[in-house]
């Protein structure tokens, strides 16, 4: 556009994929629930150890069962966090504009972001 000088131009990350809302969500909280049935069962261990010697083999599913529910929520939160990529980016840009453009035209070909001094941050309108 006549009268705008680009000084800047950037790209910025329009939309991500939204994996994180409902997968990540559950994996992490299966990993929490696992990480605090881990002190419960560590609590309990120190703390009952004299009563229950004879008991090893009733914990061992629990102790397996918790290590599992650790080892799924932290795979998957990683997985699934490590898979939230942006999908779309947009390009704004710093201009300084003419006292020869009009603000109506201007604001026509480009959505105003931000305004530092003489300084426009804008992204061109679809």
């Amino acid at each position: 556009m006549k009268g705008v000088t680009i000084l800047n131009s950037m790209e910025i990350v329009a939309e991500t994929g939204h994996i994180w809302d409902i997968k990540c969500t559950i994996s992490l909280i299966v990993l929490i629930l696992g990480i605090i049935s881990l002190v419960i069962i560590i609590h309990s261990i120190k703390k009952y150890d004299d009563v229950e010697e004879s008991c090893w083999w009733c914990r061992t599913p629990v102790i397996i069962l918790v290590a599992t529910m650790i080892s799924v929520g932290l795979t998957s939160t990683l997985c699934f966090y490590l898979q939230d990529k942006p999908t779309a980016y947009k390009t704004q840009y710093q201009v300084s504009v003419d006292d020869s453009v009009t603000m109506n035209e201007f604001t026509e070909k480009y959505n105003i972001i931000s305004i530092d001094g003489k300084i426009y941050t804008v992204e061109e309108r679809n």
